[in-house]
């Protein structure tokens, strides 16, 4: 009952999380669920309190202050910073990394175990369905970092900026 009390709001944020891959997807991960789930507790405890007539203020200003700064900390940052080349890469190599990180789940027939279709319908086995996917890509393998999901098929950070640059420079097919 009391553990119900503290982690009724940290677990309804676990529920939807999936919707939120800044968090799942970090590689502190732990560390973000963790200040999550004290900043749910001081919230949760603030009502408790104040049921039985104190008003301690502190407590939820200090639970803002962690998931600002949680915010802040875990926020996608430009994927430029520490490129080696500002060379926009073919769409040979984009669709090269893509067919090895990516198209074991994200095809017609996808081979990695437990999918019968790629997950959200997303099928990037041409160039062109790739350069359609070019924002869900930046946004999913670029900028949070949460797909390939656990890094299961070890995309590296090159990679990862490769991506980028490709989809800066307007994802050429060509």
């Amino acid at each position: 009952s009391v553990q119900n009390t503290y982690f009724t709001l940290p677990v309804l944020f676990i529920m939807i999380s999936n919707h939120y891959p800044m968090t799942f997807g970090h590689r502190h991960a732990w560390l973000v669920l963790t200040i999550i789930m004290v900043a749910g507790a001081l919230i949760r405890q603030y009502f408790v309190l104040r049921h039985k007539g104190r008003n301690a203020v502190a407590l939820p200003a200090i639970a803002i202050v962690l998931l600002i700064g949680l915010a802040a900390a875990i926020a996608p940052r430009s994927s430029s910073t520490g490129a080696t080349t500002t060379e926009t890469p073919s769409a040979a190599q984009v669709q090269a990394i893509v067919m090895q990180r990516c198209v074991t789940c994200h095809a017609e027939k996808p081979s990695f175990a437990g999918f019968q279709q790629p997950p959200g319908g997303l099928r990037l086995e041409s160039i062109e369905q790739i350069k359609t996917a070019a924002v869900k890509i930046h946004q999913q393998s670029v900028a949070t970092q949460a797909m390939p999901i656990g890094n299961l098929t070890k995309m590296t950070d090159e990679e990862r900026r490769m991506l980028g640059r490709w989809i800066a420079a307007g994802a050429p097919t060509q």
